[in-house]
Protein backbone atom coordinates (compact mmCIF):
# COMPACT_ATOMS: atom_id res chain seq x y z
CA UNK A 1 0.00 0.00 0.00
CA UNK A 2 1.71 3.34 -1.32
CA UNK A 3 2.45 5.64 1.41
CA UNK A 4 0.51 9.31 1.20
CA UNK A 5 2.11 12.27 3.09
CA UNK A 6 1.73 15.70 3.11
CA UNK A 7 3.97 18.48 3.94
CA UNK A 8 3.78 22.09 5.09
CA UNK A 9 6.33 25.16 4.30
CA UNK A 10 6.64 27.78 6.47
CA UNK A 11 8.80 30.56 5.54
CA UNK A 12 10.38 32.29 8.81
CA UNK A 13 12.26 35.49 9.44
CA UNK A 14 15.40 35.42 12.49
CA UNK A 15 14.55 38.31 14.84
CA UNK A 16 17.76 39.81 15.70
CA UNK A 17 18.48 41.74 18.86
CA UNK A 18 19.26 45.33 18.43
CA UNK A 19 23.23 46.06 18.23
CA UNK A 20 24.51 49.04 20.21
CA UNK A 21 27.29 50.82 18.41
CA UNK A 22 27.79 53.76 20.65
CA UNK A 23 26.67 54.72 24.40
CA UNK A 24 27.74 57.83 25.37
CA UNK A 25 25.27 58.08 27.85
CA UNK A 26 26.84 55.57 30.36
CA UNK A 27 30.03 56.64 30.20
CA UNK A 28 32.10 57.08 33.53
CA UNK A 29 29.26 53.97 35.37
CA UNK A 30 31.78 50.99 35.36
CA UNK A 31 34.74 53.34 37.18
CA UNK A 32 34.86 54.94 40.37
CA UNK A 33 33.61 58.23 38.86
CA UNK A 34 29.83 59.73 38.52
CA UNK A 35 27.91 59.34 34.98
CA UNK A 36 29.06 62.10 32.73
CA UNK A 37 26.72 63.98 31.61
CA UNK A 38 25.77 67.64 29.75
CA UNK A 39 24.31 70.45 31.07
CA UNK A 40 21.33 71.74 28.83
CA UNK A 41 19.32 74.77 28.98
CA UNK A 42 15.79 75.79 28.48
CA UNK A 43 14.55 79.40 28.43
CA UNK A 44 11.08 79.29 27.05
CA UNK A 45 10.23 83.21 28.05
CA UNK A 46 12.15 84.07 25.27
CA UNK A 47 12.96 81.53 22.63
CA UNK A 48 14.99 83.39 20.40
CA UNK A 49 17.39 84.08 23.08
CA UNK A 50 20.25 81.82 21.63
CA UNK A 51 22.11 82.68 24.68
CA UNK A 52 20.16 81.02 27.28
CA UNK A 53 18.41 78.51 25.03
CA UNK A 54 20.45 75.48 23.81
CA UNK A 55 20.14 72.63 21.46
CA UNK A 56 21.61 69.30 20.20
CA UNK A 57 22.09 68.45 17.00
CA UNK A 58 22.23 64.89 16.41
CA UNK A 59 23.30 63.19 12.56
CA UNK A 60 22.99 60.12 11.01
CA UNK A 61 25.59 60.32 8.06
CA UNK A 62 24.99 56.99 6.14
CA UNK A 63 26.28 55.14 3.56
CA UNK A 64 23.92 52.99 0.36
CA UNK A 65 24.72 49.93 3.23
CA UNK A 66 22.13 51.25 5.63
CA UNK A 67 18.79 52.54 5.14
CA UNK A 68 15.88 53.08 7.70
CA UNK A 69 17.42 56.39 9.58
CA UNK A 70 15.15 56.86 13.22
CA UNK A 71 15.60 59.44 15.89
CA UNK A 72 14.05 58.99 19.25
CA UNK A 73 14.14 61.06 22.33
CA UNK A 74 14.36 59.51 25.63
CA UNK A 75 14.05 60.16 29.45
CA UNK A 76 15.41 58.99 32.65
CA UNK A 77 13.45 57.04 35.30
CA UNK A 78 15.70 56.01 37.75
CA UNK A 79 17.97 53.26 36.33
CA UNK A 80 15.73 52.85 33.41
CA UNK A 81 15.45 55.05 30.18
CA UNK A 82 11.98 55.55 28.53
CA UNK A 83 10.90 56.33 25.19
CA UNK A 84 9.22 60.14 25.36
CA UNK A 85 8.87 59.84 21.03
CA UNK A 86 10.06 59.24 17.84
CA UNK A 87 11.27 62.38 16.37
CA UNK A 88 9.96 62.87 13.20
CA UNK A 89 8.50 66.24 13.49
CA UNK A 90 8.66 69.81 14.88
CA UNK A 91 7.11 68.86 17.89
CA UNK A 92 11.10 68.83 19.77
CA UNK A 93 12.90 70.83 17.23
CA UNK A 94 13.46 70.16 13.26
CA UNK A 95 14.39 67.30 11.20
CA UNK A 96 16.53 67.19 8.43
CA UNK A 97 16.72 65.44 5.51
CA UNK A 98 19.88 66.37 2.56
CA UNK A 99 18.98 66.25 -1.35
CA UNK A 100 22.57 65.98 -2.40
CA UNK A 101 23.41 62.99 0.35
CA UNK A 102 19.97 61.12 0.26
CA UNK A 103 21.22 58.64 2.83
CA UNK A 104 21.86 61.38 5.56
CA UNK A 105 19.21 62.50 8.03
CA UNK A 106 19.45 64.77 11.44
CA UNK A 107 17.48 65.98 13.81
CA UNK A 108 18.02 69.08 16.03
CA UNK A 109 16.47 69.06 19.54
CA UNK A 110 15.40 72.61 20.69
CA UNK A 111 15.58 72.02 24.65
CA UNK A 112 12.71 74.51 25.03
CA UNK A 113 10.35 72.29 23.48
CA UNK A 114 11.63 68.99 25.58
CA UNK A 115 10.68 71.62 28.45
CA UNK A 116 7.79 72.62 28.02
CA UNK A 117 6.41 69.56 26.96
CA UNK A 118 8.25 66.81 29.49
CA UNK A 119 9.67 69.11 32.32
CA UNK A 120 12.77 69.25 33.63
CA UNK A 121 14.89 65.78 33.60
CA UNK A 122 17.90 63.97 31.91
CA UNK A 123 17.27 63.09 28.28
CA UNK A 124 19.39 61.43 25.56
CA UNK A 125 18.56 60.71 21.88
CA UNK A 126 18.83 56.85 20.23
CA UNK A 127 19.68 56.71 16.94
CA UNK A 128 18.71 53.42 14.93
CA UNK A 129 19.35 52.42 11.31
CA UNK A 130 19.31 48.93 9.76
CA UNK A 131 21.95 47.11 7.32
CA UNK A 132 20.02 46.33 4.35
CA UNK A 133 22.48 42.87 3.99
CA UNK A 134 21.20 41.07 6.92
CA UNK A 135 18.83 43.36 8.78
CA UNK A 136 20.46 43.89 11.79
CA UNK A 137 19.42 47.16 13.13
CA UNK A 138 22.21 49.40 15.16
CA UNK A 139 21.98 51.87 17.84
CA UNK A 140 23.73 54.60 18.61
CA UNK A 141 23.05 56.65 22.45
CA UNK A 142 24.05 60.21 22.31
CA UNK A 143 25.65 62.00 26.01
CA UNK A 144 23.16 62.16 28.67
CA UNK A 145 21.80 65.75 28.71
CA UNK A 146 20.38 67.23 32.61
CA UNK A 147 18.08 69.73 31.20
CA UNK A 148 17.13 72.49 33.55
CA UNK A 149 15.42 75.96 33.64
CA UNK A 150 17.73 78.80 32.93
CA UNK A 151 19.25 80.50 35.68
CA UNK A 152 22.71 82.32 36.31
CA UNK A 153 23.30 80.57 38.79
CA UNK A 154 23.03 76.91 37.38
CA UNK A 155 25.04 78.20 34.04
CA UNK A 156 27.69 79.45 36.30
CA UNK A 157 31.03 77.84 35.45
CA UNK A 158 29.81 76.06 31.71
CA UNK A 159 30.80 77.57 28.82
CA UNK A 160 28.64 76.81 25.15
CA UNK A 161 30.29 75.87 21.83
CA UNK A 162 28.49 76.81 18.86
CA UNK A 163 30.04 75.58 15.32
CA UNK A 164 29.28 75.43 11.95
CA UNK A 165 30.68 73.07 9.19
CA UNK A 166 30.32 74.72 5.98
CA UNK A 167 30.08 71.60 3.61
CA UNK A 168 33.19 69.78 2.09
CA UNK A 169 35.54 66.83 3.94
CA UNK A 170 35.85 66.40 7.15
CA UNK A 171 37.90 63.92 9.39
CA UNK A 172 35.59 61.07 11.10
CA UNK A 173 35.77 61.06 14.73
CA UNK A 174 35.61 57.67 14.70
CA UNK A 175 37.71 56.12 11.90
CA UNK A 176 41.14 57.91 11.09
CA UNK A 177 40.99 56.47 7.85
CA UNK A 178 38.01 57.87 6.50
CA UNK A 179 36.71 61.61 5.69
CA UNK A 180 33.12 62.46 6.13
CA UNK A 181 32.04 64.54 3.10
CA UNK A 182 29.17 67.31 3.96
CA UNK A 183 29.31 68.28 0.05
CA UNK A 184 27.72 71.62 -0.31
CA UNK A 185 25.44 71.13 3.32
CA UNK A 186 25.85 73.30 6.45
CA UNK A 187 24.93 71.61 9.55
CA UNK A 188 24.93 73.44 12.73
CA UNK A 189 26.46 72.16 16.25
CA UNK A 190 26.50 72.92 20.04
CA UNK A 191 27.67 71.66 22.84
CA UNK A 192 27.55 73.37 26.65
CA UNK A 193 30.53 72.12 28.84
CA UNK A 194 30.37 71.85 32.44
CA UNK A 195 33.31 73.42 34.95
CA UNK A 196 34.94 75.33 32.27
CA UNK A 197 35.67 78.92 31.73
CA UNK A 198 36.32 81.28 28.90
CA UNK A 199 38.20 84.43 30.06
CA UNK A 200 41.18 85.58 31.03
CA UNK A 201 43.19 87.79 27.95
CA UNK A 202 46.19 88.48 27.20
CA UNK A 203 47.97 90.48 23.99
CA UNK A 204 50.99 89.90 22.40
CA UNK A 205 52.77 93.20 20.20
CA UNK A 206 54.51 93.46 17.39
CA UNK A 207 55.73 96.78 16.60
CA UNK A 208 57.46 98.21 13.64
CA UNK A 209 59.69 101.66 13.50
CA UNK A 210 61.70 104.08 12.18
CA UNK A 211 65.42 104.68 13.16
CA UNK A 212 66.56 107.93 12.72
CA UNK A 213 70.45 109.00 12.35
CA UNK A 214 70.90 110.08 15.77
CA UNK A 215 69.43 106.28 17.35
CA UNK A 216 65.68 107.91 17.95
CA UNK A 217 62.94 105.76 16.79
CA UNK A 218 59.67 106.31 16.16
CA UNK A 219 56.68 103.70 15.83
CA UNK A 220 55.19 103.57 12.46
CA UNK A 221 52.70 100.28 13.05
CA UNK A 222 51.34 98.98 16.48
CA UNK A 223 50.18 95.70 16.15
CA UNK A 224 48.30 94.08 19.11
CA UNK A 225 46.94 90.73 18.88
CA UNK A 226 44.46 89.77 22.11
CA UNK A 227 44.81 85.89 23.01
CA UNK A 228 41.84 84.52 25.60
CA UNK A 229 42.21 81.45 27.53
CA UNK A 230 39.94 78.50 27.69
CA UNK A 231 39.76 76.13 30.53
CA UNK A 232 37.84 73.04 30.47
CA UNK A 233 38.14 70.78 33.64
CA UNK A 234 37.46 67.25 32.68
CA UNK A 235 35.31 65.76 29.73
CA UNK A 236 35.81 61.84 27.97
CA UNK A 237 37.75 60.71 25.03
CA UNK A 238 34.95 60.83 22.91
CA UNK A 239 34.38 64.19 23.32
CA UNK A 240 37.61 65.46 22.96
CA UNK A 241 37.33 64.05 19.55
CA UNK A 242 34.71 65.99 18.59
CA UNK A 243 36.12 69.11 19.83
CA UNK A 244 39.72 68.73 18.06
CA UNK A 245 38.52 67.50 15.02
CA UNK A 246 35.11 68.71 14.54
CA UNK A 247 34.77 71.97 16.32
CA UNK A 248 38.11 72.88 16.07
CA UNK A 249 38.18 72.17 12.29
CA UNK A 250 34.63 73.78 11.49
CA UNK A 251 33.99 76.73 9.08
CA UNK A 252 32.73 78.92 11.86
CA UNK A 253 33.65 78.96 15.78
CA UNK A 254 31.86 80.62 18.63
CA UNK A 255 32.05 80.65 22.18
CA UNK A 256 29.91 81.75 25.05
CA UNK A 257 30.97 82.09 28.43
CA UNK A 258 28.42 82.02 31.55
CA UNK A 259 30.99 82.21 34.57
CA UNK A 260 29.66 84.72 37.19
CA UNK A 261 33.05 85.60 37.88
CA UNK A 262 33.28 86.74 34.33
CA UNK A 263 34.85 90.47 34.35
CA UNK A 264 33.19 91.38 31.04
CA UNK A 265 30.74 88.60 29.83
CA UNK A 266 29.07 90.77 27.62
CA UNK A 267 31.50 90.17 25.11
CA UNK A 268 31.65 86.12 25.20
CA UNK A 269 28.41 86.42 24.10
CA UNK A 270 28.51 83.86 20.92
CA UNK A 271 32.53 85.10 20.22
CA UNK A 272 33.47 84.37 17.20
CA UNK A 273 36.99 82.88 17.63
CA UNK A 274 40.08 81.12 15.94
CA UNK A 275 42.12 78.38 17.99
CA UNK A 276 46.17 79.44 18.45
CA UNK A 277 47.45 76.70 20.30
CA UNK A 278 47.58 72.79 20.30
CA UNK A 279 45.10 70.67 21.90
CA UNK A 280 46.80 68.37 24.24
CA UNK A 281 44.72 67.00 27.05
CA UNK A 282 46.43 66.27 30.33
CA UNK A 283 45.66 62.29 30.47
CA UNK A 284 45.98 60.28 33.77
CA UNK A 285 45.77 56.56 34.30
CA UNK A 286 42.28 54.95 35.37
CA UNK A 287 40.54 58.15 34.66
CA UNK A 288 38.13 58.21 32.06
CA UNK A 289 38.02 62.02 31.79
CA UNK A 290 40.83 64.79 31.46
CA UNK A 291 41.13 67.99 31.34
CA UNK A 292 42.44 70.38 28.55
CA UNK A 293 43.64 74.21 28.26
CA UNK A 294 43.26 75.90 24.92
CA UNK A 295 43.84 79.53 23.61
CA UNK A 296 42.11 81.36 20.85
CA UNK A 297 42.45 84.49 19.35
CA UNK A 298 39.60 86.63 18.05
CA UNK A 299 38.33 86.22 14.84
CA UNK A 300 38.10 89.78 14.11
CA UNK A 301 41.27 91.67 14.89
CA UNK A 302 41.30 95.11 15.31
CA UNK A 303 43.56 96.35 17.76
CA UNK A 304 45.94 98.19 14.81
CA UNK A 305 47.45 101.57 15.17
CA UNK A 306 49.09 103.33 12.34
CA UNK A 307 50.89 106.44 11.51
CA UNK A 308 49.42 108.89 9.21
Amino acid sequence: MPIISESTYQKFTLLQSKTVVIDNSTIGSDANECTFELPAFAYPVDTTDTYRNDFTSSLLSLTNRYSSPEFYLEKQNGCNWDEVAQLTDSTYGTYYTFASLPNWSGFKVEWYKVYNLEGANCYRIRQEYTSIVDAEVFVNYSYKYNLKLFTANLADKTTKISYNINGGLIGSTLDSSTKIDYKDNVWEREIRLPQSSFMFESSEYEREFTRYKNGGQEWTIDNQVETIQYNVRKIPYSLHRELKITALQSGMLFISDYNLSNPKPDMYNFKRVICSSEYAPIWGQYNTYSPVQLTFKDYYENLQRKRC
